[in-house]
């Protein structure tokens, strides 16, 4: 077992090992009389000159000597032993980094056969802290020649590039989850780069709103020609120019589809956004938006298929209504207006249908409301006055009109027609 001096002690101290803090102290009061290396007074030149120029440094570097190769190190290694720091000084390389032996062992024995040797971010599991543990080091090995010109040790210069490697990783991991997500995305992406706004990238819903084509390196005028004339290359060239970005709504675009098929149109939301440098110039342009084609075309054809429904109640000469779950009128035919006498809808909007029903027609009107709610269809006859006070004899059909869950939201007194007025009796 070594001997060691307390870090105070104050021996003869060579010029070498003047300075080089913490590790300085340490090697100056350092029991050298039982290592192989002997008294630093007597030891050669070349191991002194660079012993001072090791404990100088602010890269962490060590120096392995003689048949043992005791181990030296600096200050800025000591951090890469862990635990095993300060015990390490002084004793055999295989013996300090046993853990790890078996793995720099080959490398240590091209050093020592004159062979230098440069490692970058190579991964080696150690235990410096009690368990094993990934760790990356950047380094160096050179072997050391003393002054018979022989190899008595050898130098290394260490980075650890642990949090480098991982950070790496996690953005790699981050580029990759963005990419994915890129690709995947709902919504037509792209990045263009430059004036002569080149893909960079482009995602899965671009492509397919263009036909597949082969976009990445190419100009929007190169590979999109059919949009010459339809205001895009215009564009983008204005928001590239201005800085100031540009937002399209249901914009009409005409593009091949397919290759050397017809022109189709399509409809788009998008928005054209510059992307500047820290210097605030415009580099590029991400365009992002969605094909609403198919949903203007539904919005279309219900609008179309309403106004068919319109024209039809329209035509209608039936008193054809819509009541909410409350039995609140919320829609009358026009053949309703006219044979109810209605000339402002807007009056009447939002009443309690069965209050226009009195005496013994109220509770049918009550009890086909109730029915309807529950999903059924109920019919009754009675009398009621029109809006201005006509007497009329109705013969009535309360259905529901269902939602796609199903569930009754309102229903509708179906086709009220107005029977022949019937005389009246009197109370």
């Amino acid at each position: 077992m070594l001997v060691k001096r307390p870090l105070d002690a104050a021996p003869a101290v060579p010029v070498f090992l003047q300075d080089g803090g913490e590790m300085g102290a340490r090697m100056r009061a350092h029991d050298w009389s039982a290592s192989p290396l002997g008294d630093p007074q007597i030891w050669p030149q070349s191991l002194r000159t660079l012993v001072r120029m090791m404990l100088n440094a602010q890269q962490p570097m060590f120096i392995a000597w003689g048949p043992e190769l005791a181990f030296l190190y600096n200050d800025a290694y000591a951090p890469l032993f862990g635990s095993k720091h300060p015990d390490a000084l002084g004793r055999p390389f295989a013996e300090v980094w046993s853990d790890i032996w078996s793995q720099i062992k080959p490398l240590v024995d091209d050093t020592l056969a004159g062979k230098s040797s440069w490692h970058e971010d190579l991964l080696i599991p150690m235990q410096r802290h009690g368990y094993l543990e990934e760790a990356w080091f950047s380094f160096s090995y050179t072997p050391v020649w003393d002054e018979n010109d022989q190899i008595a040790g050898m130098f290394g210069a260490v980075t650890e590039a642990t949090e480098k490697v991982c950070a790496e990783r996690r953005n790699v991991a981050e580029r990759q989850l963005l990419q994915q997500m890129f690709e995947q995305a709902p919504g037509i992406m792209v990045m263009l780069r430059g004036r002569d706004h080149v893909f960079e990238l482009a995602n899965n819903a671009y492509l397919q709103l263009v036909g597949h084509r082969e976009l990445i390196g190419k100009t929007v005028r190169e590979v999109l020609p059919e949009l010459e004339g339809q205001g895009f290359f215009e564009l983008l060239d204005e928001v590239h120019g201005t800085g100031e970005p540009f937002v399209g709504r249901g914009v009409s675009a005409r593009v091949q589809r397919e290759p050397g098929g017809p022109l189709e149109e399509r409809f788009v939301d998008f928005i054209y956004q510059p992307i500047k440098n820290a210097d605030g110039q415009v580099t590029g342009i991400f365009v992002e938006g969605y094909d609403i084609t198919e949903a203007k075309h539904s919005v279309e054809a219900l609008r179309a298929s309403e106004e068919f429904n319109r024209r039809i109640l329209d035509s209608s000469s039936d008193c054809i209504k819509v009541l909410d779950s409350d039995a609140r009128l919320q829609f009358m035919s026009q053949g309703g207006m006219q044979v109810m006498e209605v000339d402002d809808f807007g009056a009447i909007r939002d009443c309690d249908w069965r209050s226009f029903w009195s005496g013994p027609e109220h509770e049918k009107a009550r009890q086909a409301v109730e029915t309807a709610l529950t999903g059924g269809t109920a019919r009754f006859q009675g009398p009621t006055p029109t809006a201005k006070g006509t007497p009329k004899w109705w013969d009535v059909a309360v259905t529901p009109i269902r939602e796609q869950t199903g569930r009754s939201k309102s229903f509708s007194p179906s086709r009220a027609t107005s029977l022949r007025p019937k005389k009246l009796r009197k109370p």
